[in-house]
């Protein structure tokens, strides 16, 4: 792609989430989201980058990552010359990423963090459309999906966004008994899907 071409695609993929998740996200987040755009490395940059700022990642890994938000430098990183059809599912979740409030990784952990921005990230593909690309967190998609079933997606996106944590977590508690939310939370951080699932589906019991 094209320097203008990748532009285009970031401003594209900024303005359906805005669209789509915008009641949600305060506004000054998304000012500054409009302000930073997606640093676009080559593979030598993008592993000298790994290399700086994840040193924990193996040279296998640092290879598979297509893109990453570094919220400590409030930047986007995306590589520009891997698997280039992959490119514009991996700008989504990235810029979705940027948009969240990090309160949310803090009570939900990096397991459904990462599966919240998968779902919100298929709803956007859809819109844009890039349907079709698989997800590469199953377990973690497929539970805030039945998460956001049963007490609706607008308070999971106050949430992500807002870090609107306590009516999530009463809604849960209210409706599976208290103490539920917290459960759900235990055993996907632990990467038991079956107990968050079952805890999801029957309470307590």
């Amino acid at each position: 792609m094209k320097a203008s071409e990748l532009r285009n695609l970031d401003v594209a993929t900024l303005r359906r989430i805005e669209a789509r998740y915008g009641q949600f996200i305060p506004p000054e987040r998304l000012a500054a989201a409009q302000e930073c755009a997606v640093c676009y490395l080559d593979t030598p940059q993008m592993d000298a980058y790994l290399r700086q700022r994840r040193p924990d990642l193996t040279p296998t890994e640092r290879a598979q990552i297509l893109g990453l938000y570094d919220r400590e430098r409030g930047a986007i990183v995306a590589a520009s010359d891997r698997q280039m059809v992959l490119l514009p599912s991996t700008i989504t979740p990235e810029r979705l990423h940027s948009l969240s409030d990090p309160r949310y990784t803090e009570v939900m952990g990096l397991r459904l963090t990462e599966g919240t921005t998968e779902m919100l990230a298929q709803r956007i593909r859809r819109d844009m459309p890039l349907a079709g690309q698989p997800s590469i967190y199953p377990n973690e998609t497929a539970l805030l999906e039945r998460l956001a079933a049963r007490i609706g997606e607008a308070r999971v996106s106050r949430a992500y966004f807002r870090g609107e944590m306590n009516q999530l977590a009463a809604e849960l508690d209210r409706q599976l008994g208290k103490g539920a939310f917290n459960a759900v939370v235990h055993h996907a951080r632990n990467g038991n899907w079956t107990a968050a699932n079952r805890v999801l589906e029957r309470g307590l019991r």
